[in-house]
């Protein structure tokens, strides 16, 4: 069906701009309640040709749910893969009102004692989801890339087709636990962290961040290695059984190890809604067991450029910008009437010097 101006345009006129402004200043970091790693950890850079690149970073591949560029929101199914060739990929969203809700709302016009403010809400609440829905993919992208090396979206949590970049993290960089984690009786995580950092001493770099998994992170509190280097940082003395050990409080034991290492430690325990056929399920972005050492607090870049239709709009849609090219619009359709909320963006987190990162896996052992 062809886009029409949206059957509500006085209200979205006087209250879209200020909803989408009000939602990217939380974004930022000013009023906000979720955490966006890639908003701390990569810088942005603009790209008007959608291309993007790294003398170090491999080909990409797209396989499932961010969008290639001239296809519909969400575009069906795919079970094959294509090669994307380092162009940068549409993420994208779109939601709806039904004929139901759109009655609703008439209805709520109608009546003089509701305020225009709440009808406005109610009309508009899909905005926030649309943006924050763009924010979330960011997240996942870039907590995904940076905890494995590669960047994929799969098709057992999206619909629509996506993105495979390898960004080509070193083989040799790559280290195993000497006994996994997730068997703290005999595992020596202190002991694993010092191999990586002697090796990271023996290649001549240099590590300032260590990011785990909080579910690995408590693996490695119930430990007798950490529970000894807690007892030490407060001056415990041990005794020859070590029962009088225990389990440090979080942020105690965070400042143990950065004290011990002079690293410092992040903890990632980031979950995020993903939604498949109306079924939301909550996903974490962040490879569990793998423990990354980092050359720098910034490890990227987030490169984007603007929509299509940001330069060429389409005549009865509303827009409003967000921040890095989103670009959300408000419009209807007919037959049956539907009232339209979309976002869209032209994004990729980009991990930068792949060969300086550092990444022990925590639940296998040393090959002998």
């Amino acid at each position: 069906m062809a886009q029409e101006t949206t059957l509500f345009a006085n209200i979205v006129e006087k209250y879209f701009s200020p909803i989408v402004k009000k939602i990217i200043e939380k974004i930022n970091g000013k009023t906000t309640e979720e955490v966006y790693f890639y908003n701390q950890m990569l810088t942005t850079e603009y790209s008007p040709s959608l291309n993007w690149g790294s003398a170090e970073i491999n080909t990409s591949i797209v396989s499932a749910d961010v969008v290639a560029m001239d296809s519909p929101l969400p575009l069906k199914k795919r079970d094959t893969y294509s090669k994307a060739s380092g162009r940068i990929p549409k993420l994208g969203m779109s939601l709806s009102l039904k004929e139901s809700d759109i009655k609703t709302l008439q209805a709520m016009q109608r009546n003089t004692s509701i305020p225009e403010s709440e009808i406005a809400s109610k009309l508009l609440n899909d905005v926030p989801r649309t943006i924050k829905g763009i924010e979330m993919r960011k997240e996942y992208l870039f907590q995904q890339a940076l905890s494995t090396g590669v960047m994929l979206v799969e098709d057992n949590t999206n619909q629509g087709t996506g993105i495979r970049v390898d960004f080509g993290y070193d083989d040799d960089n790559k280290l195993t636990s000497e006994i996994p984690w997730s068997t703290p009786a005999t595992a020596v995580p202190i002991d694993d962290i010092n191999r990586v950092l002697d090796k990271v001493s023996e290649d001549g770099a240099s590590i300032s961040t260590i990011m785990m998994s909080k579910k690995y992170f408590d693996y490695m509190r119930n430990t007798k290695q950490a529970q000894t280097l807690y007892a030490n940082s407060i001056n415990l003395n041990v005794n020859s059984t070590g029962s009088n050990l225990f389990r440090p409080q979080k942020q105690a034991f965070i400042d143990a190890i950065e004290g011990e290492f002079g690293i410092k430690l992040i903890v990632v325990d980031t979950s995020l809604k993903i939604e498949k056929n109306g079924v939301r399920t909550s996903v974490k972005p962040w490879e569990q067991a793998n423990v990354l050492f980092l050359y720098d607090n910034v490890v990227g870049r987030v490169v984007w450029s603007d929509a299509v239709e940001a330069s060429n709009p389409v005549a009865g849609v509303m827009y409003e910008a967000g921040t890095q090219g989103t670009l959300i619009s408000k419009y209807s359709e007919t037959n049956p009437y539907r009232e339209f909320t979309d976002g869209q963006a032209f994004a990729l987190p980009v991990i930068d010097s792949p060969s300086d990162i550092y990444m022990l896996t925590a639940d296998k052992t040393t090959s002998i």
